[in-house]
Protein backbone atom coordinates (compact mmCIF):
# COMPACT_ATOMS: atom_id res chain seq x y z
CA UNK A 1 0.00 0.00 0.00
CA UNK A 2 1.55 3.57 -0.76
CA UNK A 3 -0.24 6.88 -0.37
CA UNK A 4 1.15 10.15 -0.04
CA UNK A 5 -0.01 13.51 1.83
CA UNK A 6 -1.99 15.12 -1.39
CA UNK A 7 -4.01 12.07 -1.52
CA UNK A 8 -5.16 12.06 2.15
CA UNK A 9 -5.59 15.65 1.97
CA UNK A 10 -7.99 14.88 -0.95
CA UNK A 11 -10.09 12.02 0.82
CA UNK A 12 -10.04 14.20 3.96
CA UNK A 13 -11.75 17.40 2.87
CA UNK A 14 -14.33 15.20 0.96
CA UNK A 15 -15.11 13.41 3.70
CA UNK A 16 -15.75 16.83 5.64
CA UNK A 17 -17.61 17.88 3.02
CA UNK A 18 -19.87 14.37 3.26
CA UNK A 19 -20.69 15.70 6.64
CA UNK A 20 -21.61 19.00 6.19
CA UNK A 21 -25.78 18.99 6.36
CA UNK A 22 -27.50 20.02 2.97
CA UNK A 23 -28.20 23.33 4.28
CA UNK A 24 -24.68 24.39 4.39
CA UNK A 25 -23.67 23.00 1.41
CA UNK A 26 -24.01 25.42 -0.42
CA UNK A 27 -21.04 27.43 1.55
CA UNK A 28 -18.12 24.95 0.77
CA UNK A 29 -15.79 26.88 -1.38
CA UNK A 30 -14.62 25.97 -4.40
CA UNK A 31 -10.91 26.46 -3.64
CA UNK A 32 -7.85 23.52 -3.62
CA UNK A 33 -7.03 23.09 0.03
CA UNK A 34 -3.43 21.76 1.61
CA UNK A 35 -2.33 20.53 4.66
CA UNK A 36 1.16 21.51 5.90
CA UNK A 37 2.89 19.44 8.08
CA UNK A 38 5.25 21.48 10.40
CA UNK A 39 8.80 20.89 9.06
CA UNK A 40 10.53 18.62 11.98
CA UNK A 41 7.62 16.51 11.64
CA UNK A 42 7.43 16.36 7.85
CA UNK A 43 9.48 13.29 6.58
CA UNK A 44 8.35 10.88 9.08
CA UNK A 45 4.69 11.95 9.27
CA UNK A 46 4.73 11.32 5.19
CA UNK A 47 6.90 7.99 5.45
CA UNK A 48 3.94 6.66 7.58
CA UNK A 49 1.34 8.02 5.49
CA UNK A 50 2.71 5.69 2.66
CA UNK A 51 3.53 2.78 3.73
CA UNK A 52 1.89 2.30 7.27
CA UNK A 53 -1.56 -0.79 7.58
CA UNK A 54 -4.58 0.43 9.22
CA UNK A 55 -6.78 -1.46 10.64
CA UNK A 56 -10.32 -0.03 12.09
CA UNK A 57 -14.07 0.15 12.05
CA UNK A 58 -16.48 2.86 12.74
CA UNK A 59 -19.40 2.75 15.08
CA UNK A 60 -21.63 4.99 16.22
CA UNK A 61 -21.77 3.93 19.67
CA UNK A 62 -18.16 3.53 20.16
CA UNK A 63 -15.02 5.13 20.55
CA UNK A 64 -12.81 5.44 17.86
CA UNK A 65 -9.70 2.46 17.95
CA UNK A 66 -7.27 1.54 15.03
CA UNK A 67 -4.16 -0.40 15.03
CA UNK A 68 -1.93 0.49 12.59
CA UNK A 69 1.65 -1.25 11.23
CA UNK A 70 4.26 0.95 10.58
CA UNK A 71 8.10 -0.17 9.94
CA UNK A 72 7.64 -3.76 11.96
CA UNK A 73 5.90 -1.66 14.73
CA UNK A 74 2.31 -1.78 16.05
CA UNK A 75 0.46 1.60 17.23
CA UNK A 76 -3.12 1.66 18.93
CA UNK A 77 -4.92 4.72 18.15
CA UNK A 78 -7.47 5.49 20.86
CA UNK A 79 -9.96 8.04 21.26
CA UNK A 80 -8.66 10.31 23.50
CA UNK A 81 -11.52 10.92 25.67
CA UNK A 82 -11.15 6.87 26.78
CA UNK A 83 -7.32 7.05 26.85
CA UNK A 84 -6.88 7.28 30.21
CA UNK A 85 -8.58 3.88 30.78
CA UNK A 86 -6.87 2.03 27.89
CA UNK A 87 -3.55 3.39 30.13
CA UNK A 88 -4.83 1.06 32.76
CA UNK A 89 -4.22 -1.74 31.22
CA UNK A 90 -0.72 -1.32 30.97
CA UNK A 91 -0.20 0.51 27.70
CA UNK A 92 2.17 3.45 27.40
CA UNK A 93 1.56 6.73 25.43
CA UNK A 94 3.24 7.28 22.19
CA UNK A 95 6.24 10.32 22.19
CA UNK A 96 7.15 10.99 18.87
CA UNK A 97 5.12 13.61 17.42
CA UNK A 98 5.24 12.96 13.38
CA UNK A 99 4.28 9.28 14.45
CA UNK A 100 1.18 10.83 16.31
CA UNK A 101 0.01 13.24 13.75
CA UNK A 102 0.58 10.45 11.10
CA UNK A 103 -1.39 7.97 12.60
CA UNK A 104 -4.32 10.46 13.30
CA UNK A 105 -4.25 11.78 9.74
CA UNK A 106 -4.36 8.54 8.43
CA UNK A 107 -7.13 7.65 10.58
CA UNK A 108 -9.25 10.67 9.01
CA UNK A 109 -8.65 9.58 5.88
CA UNK A 110 -9.57 6.13 6.07
CA UNK A 111 -12.72 7.50 7.62
CA UNK A 112 -12.06 6.17 11.34
CA UNK A 113 -12.37 9.17 13.01
CA UNK A 114 -15.71 11.46 14.99
CA UNK A 115 -16.70 15.39 14.19
CA UNK A 116 -16.59 17.04 17.12
CA UNK A 117 -18.06 20.35 15.53
CA UNK A 118 -20.92 20.89 13.92
CA UNK A 119 -22.07 21.54 10.52
CA UNK A 120 -21.65 24.65 10.44
CA UNK A 121 -18.81 25.31 12.27
CA UNK A 122 -16.95 23.17 9.60
CA UNK A 123 -17.87 25.62 7.71
CA UNK A 124 -16.26 28.35 9.23
CA UNK A 125 -13.55 26.92 10.45
CA UNK A 126 -12.58 24.90 6.86
CA UNK A 127 -14.51 24.08 3.78
CA UNK A 128 -16.09 27.99 3.73
CA UNK A 129 -12.43 29.56 3.64
CA UNK A 130 -11.43 31.18 0.65
CA UNK A 131 -7.40 31.66 -0.52
CA UNK A 132 -5.86 34.67 0.56
CA UNK A 133 -5.32 37.31 -2.78
CA UNK A 134 -2.55 36.08 -5.06
CA UNK A 135 -2.64 32.67 -3.76
CA UNK A 136 -4.24 29.36 -5.08
CA UNK A 137 -5.07 27.20 -2.16
CA UNK A 138 -5.57 27.21 1.89
CA UNK A 139 -3.23 25.79 3.79
CA UNK A 140 -3.95 24.20 7.22
CA UNK A 141 -1.79 22.86 9.81
CA UNK A 142 -2.26 19.37 10.90
CA UNK A 143 -3.48 21.21 14.58
CA UNK A 144 -6.12 23.39 12.51
CA UNK A 145 -7.63 19.64 11.16
CA UNK A 146 -6.96 17.69 13.96
CA UNK A 147 -9.17 20.17 16.07
CA UNK A 148 -12.24 19.61 14.15
CA UNK A 149 -12.32 16.08 15.38
CA UNK A 150 -11.78 13.76 18.54
CA UNK A 151 -7.87 13.25 18.74
CA UNK A 152 -6.38 10.16 18.57
CA UNK A 153 -3.99 8.87 21.57
CA UNK A 154 -1.51 6.76 20.28
CA UNK A 155 0.17 4.21 21.88
CA UNK A 156 3.12 1.77 21.17
CA UNK A 157 2.58 -1.79 21.63
CA UNK A 158 5.39 -2.81 23.58
CA UNK A 159 4.15 -5.52 26.38
CA UNK A 160 0.96 -6.47 25.33
CA UNK A 161 -1.47 -7.21 28.05
CA UNK A 162 -4.51 -7.45 26.13
CA UNK A 163 -3.11 -10.19 23.72
CA UNK A 164 -4.14 -7.92 20.86
CA UNK A 165 -3.84 -8.54 17.22
CA UNK A 166 -3.31 -6.10 14.95
CA UNK A 167 -4.57 -7.67 11.91
CA UNK A 168 -8.09 -8.57 13.76
CA UNK A 169 -11.05 -6.48 13.15
CA UNK A 170 -12.70 -8.43 15.83
CA UNK A 171 -10.10 -7.10 18.33
CA UNK A 172 -10.84 -3.40 17.27
CA UNK A 173 -14.35 -4.16 18.62
CA UNK A 174 -13.19 -5.84 21.71
CA UNK A 175 -10.86 -3.27 22.66
CA UNK A 176 -13.80 -0.62 21.72
CA UNK A 177 -16.09 -2.26 23.84
CA UNK A 178 -14.21 -2.88 26.53
CA UNK A 179 -13.33 0.99 26.72
CA UNK A 180 -16.62 1.52 26.43
CA UNK A 181 -17.31 -0.15 29.59
CA UNK A 182 -13.98 0.66 31.85
CA UNK A 183 -15.50 4.60 30.67
CA UNK A 184 -19.03 3.87 31.99
CA UNK A 185 -19.82 5.73 34.91
CA UNK A 186 -23.05 4.68 35.66
CA UNK A 187 -22.45 0.44 36.15
CA UNK A 188 -21.51 -0.64 39.48
CA UNK A 189 -17.98 -1.51 40.22
CA UNK A 190 -18.87 -4.92 40.68
CA UNK A 191 -20.38 -5.52 36.90
CA UNK A 192 -17.83 -3.36 35.26
CA UNK A 193 -14.87 -5.58 36.67
CA UNK A 194 -17.09 -8.87 35.54
CA UNK A 195 -17.35 -7.51 31.78
CA UNK A 196 -13.44 -6.34 31.61
CA UNK A 197 -12.43 -9.98 32.79
CA UNK A 198 -14.58 -11.31 30.25
CA UNK A 199 -13.73 -8.74 27.43
CA UNK A 200 -9.78 -9.00 28.22
CA UNK A 201 -9.60 -12.94 27.03
CA UNK A 202 -8.52 -12.77 23.61
CA UNK A 203 -11.09 -16.00 23.27
CA UNK A 204 -14.18 -13.52 23.14
CA UNK A 205 -13.38 -11.81 19.85
CA UNK A 206 -15.88 -13.60 18.19
CA UNK A 207 -19.11 -12.75 20.74
CA UNK A 208 -18.14 -9.17 20.53
CA UNK A 209 -20.94 -8.13 18.60
CA UNK A 210 -23.48 -10.20 20.96
CA UNK A 211 -21.68 -8.22 24.34
CA UNK A 212 -22.07 -4.74 22.37
CA UNK A 213 -25.80 -5.79 21.74
CA UNK A 214 -25.92 -6.55 25.19
CA UNK A 215 -24.79 -2.95 25.95
CA UNK A 216 -26.64 -0.83 23.74
CA UNK A 217 -30.16 -2.58 23.72
CA UNK A 218 -32.49 -1.12 27.00
CA UNK A 219 -34.63 -4.08 26.72
CA UNK A 220 -33.62 -6.51 29.57
CA UNK A 221 -35.38 -9.18 28.33
CA UNK A 222 -32.87 -8.88 24.51
CA UNK A 223 -29.79 -8.72 26.96
CA UNK A 224 -30.90 -11.42 27.98
CA UNK A 225 -30.89 -13.38 24.55
CA UNK A 226 -27.46 -11.82 23.29
CA UNK A 227 -25.68 -13.15 26.61
CA UNK A 228 -27.68 -16.49 25.59
CA UNK A 229 -26.45 -16.75 22.36
CA UNK A 230 -22.42 -16.30 23.32
CA UNK A 231 -23.53 -19.65 25.30
CA UNK A 232 -25.20 -20.78 21.87
CA UNK A 233 -22.09 -19.82 19.73
CA UNK A 234 -19.94 -22.11 21.86
CA UNK A 235 -21.76 -25.38 20.56
CA UNK A 236 -20.00 -26.00 17.38
CA UNK A 237 -16.31 -25.35 18.85
CA UNK A 238 -17.49 -27.70 22.05
CA UNK A 239 -18.68 -30.33 19.31
CA UNK A 240 -15.60 -29.79 17.39
CA UNK A 241 -13.41 -30.27 20.38
CA UNK A 242 -15.00 -33.59 21.52
CA UNK A 243 -14.36 -35.16 18.15
CA UNK A 244 -10.48 -33.96 18.58
CA UNK A 245 -10.52 -36.22 21.29
CA UNK A 246 -12.84 -39.06 20.26
CA UNK A 247 -11.64 -40.12 16.94
CA UNK A 248 -8.07 -38.29 16.93
CA UNK A 249 -9.16 -35.54 14.43
CA UNK A 250 -7.28 -32.17 13.24
CA UNK A 251 -9.00 -29.61 14.98
CA UNK A 252 -9.58 -27.78 11.86
CA UNK A 253 -11.33 -30.79 10.35
CA UNK A 254 -13.47 -31.41 13.51
CA UNK A 255 -14.40 -27.99 13.16
CA UNK A 256 -15.37 -28.04 9.64
CA UNK A 257 -16.98 -31.24 9.97
CA UNK A 258 -19.61 -29.37 12.35
CA UNK A 259 -20.34 -26.35 10.81
CA UNK A 260 -21.19 -27.79 7.32
CA UNK A 261 -23.52 -30.68 8.85
CA UNK A 262 -26.58 -30.88 11.02
CA UNK A 263 -25.71 -31.28 14.66
CA UNK A 264 -27.07 -34.30 16.59
CA UNK A 265 -27.98 -33.24 19.53
CA UNK A 266 -30.44 -30.76 21.03
CA UNK A 267 -30.11 -27.55 22.16
CA UNK A 268 -31.07 -28.46 25.50
CA UNK A 269 -28.06 -31.08 25.54
CA UNK A 270 -25.73 -28.64 23.64
CA UNK A 271 -26.54 -25.62 26.26
CA UNK A 272 -25.57 -28.29 29.36
CA UNK A 273 -22.62 -29.24 27.70
CA UNK A 274 -21.26 -25.35 27.94
CA UNK A 275 -22.61 -25.11 31.68
CA UNK A 276 -20.31 -27.92 32.99
CA UNK A 277 -17.22 -25.65 31.98
CA UNK A 278 -18.79 -23.23 35.04
CA UNK A 279 -17.40 -23.72 38.66
CA UNK A 280 -19.59 -25.48 40.74
CA UNK A 281 -19.45 -22.67 44.32
CA UNK A 282 -20.83 -20.19 40.90
CA UNK A 283 -23.72 -22.86 39.92
CA UNK A 284 -24.81 -22.86 43.69
CA UNK A 285 -24.98 -19.35 44.01
CA UNK A 286 -27.11 -18.82 41.02
CA UNK A 287 -29.14 -21.71 41.96
CA UNK A 288 -29.91 -19.79 45.13
CA UNK A 289 -30.80 -16.75 42.90
CA UNK A 290 -33.16 -18.14 40.50
CA UNK A 291 -34.86 -21.18 42.81
CA UNK A 292 -34.48 -19.38 46.29
CA UNK A 293 -32.76 -23.01 47.63
CA UNK A 294 -30.41 -25.85 46.99
CA UNK A 295 -31.30 -28.08 44.46
CA UNK A 296 -28.29 -30.61 45.10
CA UNK A 297 -26.89 -33.28 42.64
CA UNK A 298 -29.81 -31.26 40.39
CA UNK A 299 -28.37 -28.18 40.52
CA UNK A 300 -26.62 -27.58 37.12
CA UNK A 301 -29.89 -29.20 35.07
CA UNK A 302 -32.18 -26.97 37.23
CA UNK A 303 -30.17 -24.23 35.71
CA UNK A 304 -29.35 -25.47 32.22
CA UNK A 305 -33.34 -25.54 32.22
CA UNK A 306 -34.03 -22.46 33.73
CA UNK A 307 -31.86 -20.67 30.75
CA UNK A 308 -32.82 -22.82 27.60
CA UNK A 309 -36.70 -22.27 28.89
CA UNK A 310 -36.18 -18.60 29.77
CA UNK A 311 -34.13 -17.89 26.18
CA UNK A 312 -37.50 -19.93 24.14
CA UNK A 313 -40.01 -18.03 26.13
CA UNK A 314 -38.39 -14.91 25.08
CA UNK A 315 -37.72 -15.69 22.36
CA UNK A 316 -41.25 -17.30 21.09
CA UNK A 317 -42.65 -13.98 23.04
CA UNK A 318 -40.30 -11.32 20.81
CA UNK A 319 -41.61 -13.01 17.58
CA UNK A 320 -45.76 -13.25 18.07
CA UNK A 321 -45.58 -17.03 19.30
CA UNK A 322 -46.72 -17.59 22.26
CA UNK A 323 -48.20 -14.17 23.98
CA UNK A 324 -48.97 -14.98 28.17
CA UNK A 325 -45.38 -16.42 28.67
CA UNK A 326 -42.85 -14.92 31.49
CA UNK A 327 -40.32 -13.40 30.34
CA UNK A 328 -39.13 -10.51 32.37
CA UNK A 329 -35.51 -10.83 33.60
CA UNK A 330 -34.21 -8.68 36.36
CA UNK A 331 -30.57 -6.92 36.60
CA UNK A 332 -29.27 -9.54 39.13
CA UNK A 333 -30.30 -12.29 36.57
CA UNK A 334 -28.20 -10.71 33.81
CA UNK A 335 -24.96 -10.05 35.84
CA UNK A 336 -24.70 -13.61 37.17
CA UNK A 337 -24.79 -14.37 33.36
CA UNK A 338 -21.89 -12.33 32.79
CA UNK A 339 -20.37 -14.19 35.70
CA UNK A 340 -21.26 -17.33 34.02
CA UNK A 341 -19.78 -16.59 30.75
CA UNK A 342 -16.36 -15.36 32.49
CA UNK A 343 -16.19 -18.83 34.30
CA UNK A 344 -17.34 -20.45 31.28
CA UNK A 345 -14.76 -19.27 29.04
CA UNK A 346 -12.01 -18.97 31.24
CA UNK A 347 -12.49 -23.26 31.50
CA UNK A 348 -13.41 -23.81 28.00
CA UNK A 349 -10.53 -25.84 26.53
CA UNK A 350 -7.18 -24.60 24.51
CA UNK A 351 -8.79 -26.04 20.81
CA UNK A 352 -12.24 -24.13 21.49
CA UNK A 353 -10.15 -21.19 22.83
CA UNK A 354 -8.01 -20.90 19.44
CA UNK A 355 -11.33 -21.31 17.79
CA UNK A 356 -13.12 -18.50 19.57
CA UNK A 357 -9.90 -16.26 19.43
CA UNK A 358 -9.80 -16.63 15.60
CA UNK A 359 -6.75 -18.45 15.63
CA UNK A 360 -8.43 -21.38 13.96
CA UNK A 361 -9.24 -20.56 10.39
CA UNK A 362 -11.22 -22.07 7.27
CA UNK A 363 -10.47 -21.63 4.30
CA UNK A 364 -13.83 -21.73 3.32
CA UNK A 365 -16.47 -21.31 6.07
CA UNK A 366 -15.57 -19.35 9.33
CA UNK A 367 -17.79 -18.74 12.97
CA UNK A 368 -17.28 -14.85 11.86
Amino acid sequence: MSRNLLQMTSKIFDEFAAQVSDEHKEYIASVNRHISISEENRKECCGLLKDAIIVGRRHKYLPTVVFIKYKEVFYVGIDTRYAEKFETFGYILEENLAICIGCQILSIAEKYYQLKVESKELIDCCLGLQSEEGKKEVVFSEDDILDLVYGLSIFKILNNELGIDMDSLDDVLRVSVLLLVANNEKKSNVYKETMEKLLSMICVRKICGNILDFLIIKDNRIKFLSLYQCIEFLFVPNRASEFVEKYNMNISDALRLHINEAMRRDERVNALAILKFAGTPLIHRMHILLFDESGGDKELEHINNWIYDKRCSIAHFRYGQQKNEETSVNEDILEMMIELLVEIFSNINQNMKDICSGLIKLDESTLA
